[in-house]
């Protein structure tokens, strides 16, 4: 099965192509327990820990970017430290910002897709 990354969902042929949103050298992590995020999807996240209001607050100021990362079993007794993640991510963008009382806020990422080179897949 061959993908056609030339074309939109709609079939149409895009008259330009757009520029992948650059992603950041470094980011931040945010590992959740039940939750597997895909390139070219969107997630709504309502964020209220003290350390992940922060990690929104740098990254938007920053690159806009975190990343999605599933716990490993047994995550627990560790969660306030490092806990075990898996080693496959995606990139999410911060595509909008909905400030809350108590430096809480809603979020929505878009699954980013890393650039394809000519070469890569043969």
């Amino acid at each position: 099965m061959q993908i056609d990354r030339e074309r939109e969902p709609s079939g149409r042929v895009p008259s330009e192509q757009v520029e992948p949103f650059p992603i950041p050298d470094r980011l931040p992590v945010f590992p959740l327990p039940n939750l597997v995020f895909f390139p070219k999807t969107y997630l709504p996240l309502h964020i209220f820990e003290p350390r992940y209001c922060q990690m929104v607050t740098d990254a938007t100021i920053g690159g806009q970017c975190i990343a999605m990362a599933l716990l490993k079993e047994g995550w627990e007794p560790d969660y306030y430290g490092n806990p075990s993640i898996y080693p496959i991510l995606c990139v999410g963008r911060i595509v909008s910002v909905q400030p809350l009382s108590d430096s809480r806020s809603n979020i929505l990422l878009q699954g980013l897709e890393r650039p394809v080179s000519a070469n890569e897949g043969r």
